[in-house]
Order: structure tokens, then C-alpha cells, then sequence
């Protein structure tokens, strides 16, 4: 069972660790796109206080 059990392990910790890595490309484009949503919102919200004559 010894080297058998070791040449059906590697692919799958090959997939396993392929899925970690785009897992965190994914969390690092989320985070991104967060701020850069929230950047867009508050700008949106100075341009609307702005036409509404609160600044």
C-alpha cells in the first residue's frame, strides 16, 4: 500500500493546493473591489451633498 497510496495522493494535493492558491487570488481581488466600491460610494455621496448645497 506504500507507494501506491503516495502516487494517488499527489494529484489530489495537486488540486487541492491549485485551489488554494486561486482561493486566495479570489479574496485578494474581492478585497480590492470592495474598496474600491467603497471609494465610489463615498464620492457619490460628497457629489450628491454637493448638488444639494450641504458642503
Amino acid at each position: 500500500m506504500g507507494k501506491n497510496w503516495i502516487l494517488l495522493i499527489i494529484p489530489i494535493y495537486a488540486k487541492v493546493s491549485n485551489i488554494v492558491k486561486r482561493l486566495k487570488e479570489l479574496e485578494v481581488e474581492n478585497s480590492r473591489l470592495k474598496k474600491m466600491y467603497a471609494d465610489e460610494r463615498l464620492m457619490s455621496q460628497i457629489r450628491l451633498e454637493a448638488l444639494e448645497g450641504k458642503l
